[in-house]
């Protein structure tokens, strides 16, 4: 299709990400972590673009979003993990949508009775699509991901805080810090709030989250 204008990502470079994991692996020994890694999640939000996506004549200031993602830990201690995202949104004769899969494994560290950090690595795989009249136009691309995120207790077992760092090799990724938080019952459920802030957009979820507790 013609006449689309689409600021929605930008190329990176990748920085030593590796050296970072291989210090904190080497500086903090394995202990217990302080939360279960194997879940399934389901979510629910919103994209609020700085810049707009143009289509035609029609322009898509927010996507609407929905997500599938879970992980299992292995005795070894690492965790292996993978979620499903889609979002999107529509007009009469025009749409975007953006597909995005990741695999990922990371590696739980416990640095007090409290606090959880995780080194991650995987892949990224992402499509972008943009209609008109039923005519799309495809854009994809996969590439390397990594990033760090921490779990924290600020009430044990009743509420968490979490967040991190994640970017991509990808070019139709950015670089993203996101931070969260969950209310806890009966030591499987949670309901979590979370927001991502990138350099082009902002995105708020709803997420129901059922963990396990075997490894």
């Amino acid at each position: 299709p013609k006449n689309k204008s689409v600021p929605f990502f930008k190329n990176k470079s990748v920085p030593f990400f590796g050296l970072l994991v291989a210090v904190l692996l080497w500086a903090c020994p394995a202990h217990a972590a302080n939360f279960s890694y194997t879940y399934l999640e389901i979510t629910f939000g919103k994209i609020w673009l700085d810049e707009k996506i143009t289509v035609a004549e029609d322009e898509f200031e927010t996507l609407f979003l929905a997500g599938l993602n879970g992980s299992g830990r292995l005795r070894s201690g690492f965790v292996i993990g993978g979620n499903a995202t889609l979002s999107g949104n529509r007009r009469s004769d025009t749409g975007v949508s953006l597909w995005e899969y990741l695999l990922i494994g990371a590696f739980p560290i416990s640095l007090s009775p409290r606090l959880d950090i995780a080194p991650q690595l995987g892949v990224l795989t992402t499509r972008f699509l943009v209609c008109i009249n039923s005519k799309c136009d495809l854009d994809n691309d996969i590439g390397l991901a990594y990033g760090i995120g921490f779990r924290a207790w600020a009430i044990k077992n009743r509420f968490e805080i979490s967040g991190g760092w994640n970017d991509s090799t990808n070019d139709l990724s950015n670089s993203t810090v996101h931070l969260g938080a969950a209310l806890w019952w009966h030591e499987n459920h949670s309901i979590r709030i979370n927001a991502n802030m990138a350099k082009e957009r902002i995105t708020g979820s709803l997420a129901y989250r059922y963990t396990a507790f075997w490894e």
